[in-house]
């Protein structure tokens, strides 16, 4: 009868443990863009941005500007929350979106007619 071995070496889990998020896996270095700062993108790059680097990028220069002076019209983060965010870079310049290693689109979905999402190309 043949003799059974056994891999006695400790096998690594790339999974994070059920209490982490999925991003403390993600390299120290990684960089992370939110792409559009409404009411989704916003909030999630100030609370990323608390933690790493973090590229909050939206097409409205206005609104861009708004934020850098720590006010949010929408209401959805407080002037104290963006202050936190120290690893947050607001812009509207895209050439600055290839600093970012993982894209967070947080965009608006175009409806029809009858307000249901328009997926087309």
């Amino acid at each position: 009868m043949p003799q059974q071995t056994t891999d006695s070496a400790p096998q690594q889990s790339t999974q994070a443990a059920p209490d982490q998020s999925p991003f403390s896996t993600a390299p120290e270095s990684a960089v992370l863009a939110v792409v559009g700062l409404g009411y989704v993108g916003l909030p999630l790059a100030v609370a990323f941005g608390r933690r790493r680097k973090v590229i909050g990028f939206d097409i409205n220069a206005r609104r861009i500007a708004q934020l850098k002076r720590g006010e949010d019209h929408t209401g959805e983060v407080s002037g104290p929350d963006l202050a936190a965010a120290k690893h947050l870079t607001l812009t509207d310049d895209a050439a600055e979106l290839a600093g970012a290693t993982v894209y967070i689109v947080t965009v608006p979905t175009p409806v029809d007619e009858h307000q249901r999402p328009d997926l087309s190309p």
